[in-house]
Order: C-alpha cells, then sequence, then structure tokens
C-alpha cells in the first residue's frame, strides 16, 4: 500500500506539471482534522476510527477516479490506471489491516498522500 501510494504520487506530480499546475505539498484543512482526531485516541478506538477514516478517503478517491477516467488526457490516463489500485486496496482488508503500520507512522499526517487533487 505504501509502495502503491508512492507510485501514484510521483506520477500525479508528473501529470499536474504537464497541466502546469501545482500539486499541494501538504494536507487540507480535512486530512489534517482526520489527523489531530486520531492522534488523540487509543488502540481499539484509534483501530476503528482509523478504519472508517481509510474507507471514506478511498470511497471518495473511487468515485472520484471515476469520473476522471472518463477524461481522454493524461489525467484521465492516470485515473484508469490508478482505478483498479485504489479498488484493490478497498475490497481487500488492505486498509483495516494496515491501520497498525498506520498507527506507528502516524507522525506523517493522514491523507498526506491523497489519490486525488481535490484541493485543486
Amino acid at each position: 500500500m505504501i509502495k502503491d501510494h508512492g507510485d501514484h504520487k510521483a506520477k500525479a506530480v508528473q501529470v499536474a506539471n504537464e497541466f502546469g499546475v501545482t500539486p499541494p505539498t501538504g494536507s487540507g484543512i480535512g486530512a489534517k482534522a482526520t489527523y489531530a482526531k486520531l492522534k488523540m485516541l487509543s488502540d481499539a478506538s484509534f483501530e476503528k476510527s482509523f478504519a472508517k477514516a481509510m474507507v471514506n478517503d478511498h470511497q471518495e478517491d473511487i468515485k472520484e477516479y471515476r469520473q476522471g477516467a472518463n477524461k481522454n488526457d493524461a489525467a484521465g490516463r492516470l485515473a484508469k490506471e490508478a482505478l483498479p489500485v485504489l479498488q484493490k486496496a478497498f475490497a481487500g482488508s488492505t486498509i483495516s489491516s494496515r491501520s497498525r503500520l498506520h498507527r506507528s507512522n502516524l507522525c506523517v499526517e493522514v491523507g498526506s498522500t491523497n489519490h486525488s487533487s481535490r484541493s485543486g
């Protein structure tokens, strides 16, 4: 999952540059709020809340990528390429089974590797 996010981010930056768009360098306000909430929770509460946040995020990303995949440009091609990976991560237990890994790496803000550029 971490490799998928990193690979996708690099490709998304490249596509943004092709469009002359500067990608965000940090998390949006929603991701920062989620981060603040999660870092205050205990193990059981964290696990449940983290999984819920990641499910919601992936559902929204899948919706946006389905729409973007209809475009006949570099962004559309990237969306078409990424959509199966997003769907696989969502459909499998990848999201919830990785929550402990994310808990240990919580210093990296939740949402900082967003799949989409909702802020732009």
